[in-house]
């Protein structure tokens, strides 16, 4: 049943799924929806002669794309598109990935270690 009232694809086995914050300027100007493949990547000392960039993750299917919510005070109908879609909220502010248990805790270290960046890949 719930399969039918969601659009997002069940969890299998052995899966998680786990929010990580971005911006536009980490997560491909926020241009990522669910289903995208992407891999996640640490810099450590960002702006420091000994930074680094390593890659946390090589290849997560994004679950989620959630933006910063915008409240507005006269108008309480969000905006729409130009196909009558409810329009995007605001910026891009998180990112659910689907993982396993080990990269879970990969990227659990890698949030608090320094700043992520969420590249996208190409379909397989």
């Amino acid at each position: 049943v719930r399969a039918e009232v969601s659009s997002r694809p069940t969890l299998g086995p052995n899966q998680l799924a786990m929010t990580i914050p971005v911006s536009a300027q980490s997560a491909v100007g926020g241009r990522l929806r669910p289903g995208d493949a992407v891999q996640v990547l640490l810099t450590i000392d960002k702006g420091k002669p000994e930074a680094r960039t390593t890659v946390v993750l090589p290849r997560v299917t994004v679950y989620v794309v959630g933006q910063e919510e915008r409240l507005g005070a006269i108008n309480t109908t969000p905006p729409a598109d130009a196909a009558g879609r409810p329009a995007a909220q605001g910026p891009i502010s998180w990112v659910t990935v689907v993982v396993t248990p080990e990269q879970a805790v990969e990227l659990a270290r890698a949030r608090w270690a320094g700043e992520l960046d969420v590249a996208l890949l190409p379909p397989q």
